[in-house]
């Protein structure tokens, strides 16, 4: 895996507090004046079809999988760097331009991303 260049295209496992699953998650922005980035997660469940990936997409996916956009938050992208380096995430192989812009034009296309979060379609 290659340094930090961009914040943009980011990938890693998080298991989150009330779940004993991983999820893979992706940053899609770069960091916002405050220093947050926004990061959406990808599952098999499919409530959005705005952005539907398959193993071609990235290495950590085994099969169809969708961005679950309703899911989305903000992170300062100094403590995903600090968790990436502890046990909290387990960072991967980073996106690929096409797939990220993929994901993007997803959430801005789709029904179910949360408002407050469009103020990121900027760092895009």
């Amino acid at each position: 895996m290659t340094p930090y260049a961009s914040a943009k295209g980011l990938a890693f496992w998080r298991k989150p507090e009330n779940s004993d699953k991983e999820h893979l998650h992706f940053v899609i922005s770069e960091t916002d004046v405050d220093g947050y980035v926004l990061i959406v997660n990808v599952t098999s469940f499919c409530s959005d079809e705005s952005c539907v990936l398959d193993t071609a997409d990235h290495p950590s996916i085994k099969h169809r999988s969708f961005v679950f956009y309703q899911e989305s938050f903000e992170e300062k992208l100094s403590e995903i760097l600090t968790k990436t380096l502890g046990s909290h995430y387990r960072r991967v192989e980073s996106l690929t331009q096409e797939t990220l812009k993929r994901i993007q034009d997803g959430a801005r296309h789709s029904a179910i991303f949360p408002r407050k979060f469009k103020k990121h379609f900027a760092n895009f």
